[in-house]
């Protein structure tokens, strides 16, 4: 506004202030203004004297009324005399009393009604004048509507909360810029207000996500600030509870491998308090729980319908809080348990399946005693067979056998080789051939006599087996 505008909205304002007489025909009207600033939050009372004088010959009754012109709400005023009879050449006074309430949302400024007098019989000859009177504020702003929020939420609802204020400085002012801070517990959410004029409202909203908030009480306040400075201007509290809420999310994975599969199971307390009991659960059919390994063992343990029902307790899982467990299926122990079964079974078959052959000592005091048993395990008649044998150098073969003799008696630089011969054994027919040695040196500790072996014809195939061999002490 420039200063030309000022100055004669000044010179007017001066101008209403003063006591007004205006002669009309018949009747005199003087308006005096008493007290014409209103603060409505102090309870002012403004005042305007309209003093009616009867310049008739004859006694008249006038009709004093306004309407509300520049001051919009008409409800601000009393008049304590619409109707008054005045005899020739007396006055009356009436008296407009302006009055706004402490919550009038008026924004400050020059208001002002229209005054009319004239004879009640003749509205025709009328008066008229526009009274003005100024409203004041020490407010900036006033708030119109605070929306508070409900006293308790559940913590997968949102709070929701705003507010409306108007703008109530002189309406010759410029426009103010303000910012509203809403803050619920810790968190803070600030919204900018774009630039309100004198006079203009506004409602500013926020919505705080209380998913991760503890169960409890919460302070709420809403400030609204001015945008520069940063200064407080209004503010408005509540409280807000939080309830309590139990809630936790299952998980479970799975890693497949050969022979092998580990389940992960997993739970996390996704509420707002401490969750006092739970549990994890699974089921495995009964034929594979030799195969299970736990990482922790189930707490319970069911059969149901021949499955076996797992249950592990888990307690006091604090907010945000995981618990796992695991447990897997290993069939390699098992397939290991089968192969070595089979080896065995294997064995036992070919030994009772074969033709055995066992070595063994006898330690005498001066000669060791050397045991070769073989026996027809085949279950038919076996030909050409022969046994073999070797004495390592370092013995000497004693030329004494305490059963059939060899049939061939063969030295070299490494030892001797003995051989019997069978011609033919029946089913379940065993031999045992046993001959002796002495040391040729003194050897401490002990020697290996290396294996015995048999060969053998059944079915026009030829076969052969090895007994193990053996240690003994010689010297």
């Amino acid at each position: 506004m420039d200063k030309y505008r000022k100055l004669l909205m000044f010179f007017v304002f001066g101008v209403l202030l003063v006591t007004t007489s205006v002669a009309s025909d018949g009747f005199d009207v003087e308006i005096e203004d008493v007290q014409t600033e209103i603060y409505p939050t102090r309870g002012d009372v403004g005042e305007f004297r309209i003093n009616v004088t009867n310049n008739f010959n004859e006694s008249k009754t006038f009709r004093i009324d306004y309407n509300t012109g520049t001051a919009t709400d008409g409800s601000w005023y009393y008049l304590d005399g619409s109707y008054v009879r005045i005899e020739p050449g007396e006055s009356h006074v009436s008296t407009l009393y302006v009055e706004l309430s402490e919550d009038e949302e008026i924004v400050a400024g020059n208001r002002g009604p229209e005054i009319l007098v004239f004879p009640a019989a003749e509205p025709e000859n009328k008066f008229s004048q526009l009274i003005t009177f100024r409203i004041r504020r020490d407010e900036v702003l006033l708030v119109t509507d605070f929306q508070s929020p409900k006293s308790s939420y559940d913590p997968d609802e949102a709070v929701e909360t705003g507010i409306s204020f108007i703008n109530v400085v002189q309406e010759d002012y410029d426009a103010n810029t303000f910012k509203v801070d809403f803050t619920l517990g810790d968190v803070l959410n600030e919204e900018a207000v774009s630039e309100l004029e004198s006079g203009d409202e506004t409602t500013v909203s926020t919505t705080f996500d209380i998913s991760d908030f503890d169960a409890g009480d919460y302070d709420l306040l809403v400030e609204i600030k001015e945008f520069d400075t940063g200064e407080v201007i209004e503010s408005k509290s509540g409280t807000v509870r939080v309830n309590e809420m139990e809630r936790y999310e299952k998980d479970s994975s799975f890693e497949d491998g050969f022979l092998w599969e580990r389940t992960n199971l997993s739970i996390k307390n996704t509420g707002n308090t401490v969750i006092e009991s739970a549990n994890l659960s699974a089921s495995v059919e009964w034929f594979r729980m030799p195969f299970v390994t736990f990482e922790r063992e189930p707490d319970v343990v069911e059969e149901i319908d021949g499955e076996r029902n797992l249950l592990w307790n888990v307690e006091n899982l604090e907010r945000e809080g995981i618990e796992s467990v695991s447990y897997s299926k290993n069939y390699w122990s098992a397939i290991i348990v089968v192969l070595i079964i089979v080896v065995v079974a294997l064995i036992v078959y070919r030994q009772l399946h074969s033709v055995s052959i066992v070595k063994f000592v006898k330690k005498g005091e001066k000669s060791i005693s050397v045991n070769v048993r073989v026996r027809n395990n085949t279950g038919r008649k076996i030909e050409n067979a022969k046994v073999e044998d070797f004495v390592p150098g370092i013995a000497a073969l004693v030329n004494k056998f305490d059963s059939k003799k060899p049939d061939r008696i063969q030295k070299n630089d490494e030892g001797t080789r003995i051989v019997w011969n069978i011609s033919e054994m029946e089913p379940d027919e065993e031999r045992i051939f046993v001959y002796n040695l002495k040391p040729r040196i003194r050897v401490e500790g002990t020697i290996n006599l290396p294996e015995a072996k048999i060969t053998y014809e059944a079915k026009d195939k030829k076969f052969e087996e090895n007994s193990h061999s053996v240690t003994t002490e010689f010297n």
